[in-house]
């Protein structure tokens, strides 16, 4: 959950999309969903910069979800073990600035 903006951010496990959740009211409401890369697995938020880090089940790309436009800023390639330790080659990213935001 990002604290500042009180979104809350799901990986629909397995799936190709995120929902973001308004989790201030006294019901939440889910507010959009957006499309990603498939296999979602899980979500960490950055509340200093309101992004969004989902990763894929495979374990081999990272999608970059801004939290603010509601839309995928980056896809990041290519992470894997070594580059958690330091030790990889750092992946490789792909332009996403036509991707579409949540419907």
């Amino acid at each position: 959950m990002d604290e500042a903006t009180h979104r809350v951010f799901t990986a629909n496990l397995g799936g190709s999309s995120t929902t973001v959740i308004d989790g201030f009211p006294a019901t939440p409401v889910a507010i959009g969903t957006s499309p990603i890369p498939a296999g979602a697995l899980g979500v960490v938020v950055n509340p200093g910069t309101h992004r969004a880090f989902i990763n894929d089940a495979s374990g081999g790309q990272v999608t970059v979800f801004n939290g603010t436009t509601l839309t995928v800023d980056e896809v990041v390639a290519g992470i894997g073990p070594a580059d958690e330790l330091g030790g990889g080659s750092g992946g490789t990213r792909e332009s996403t600035s036509a991707r579409t935001g949540c419907s």
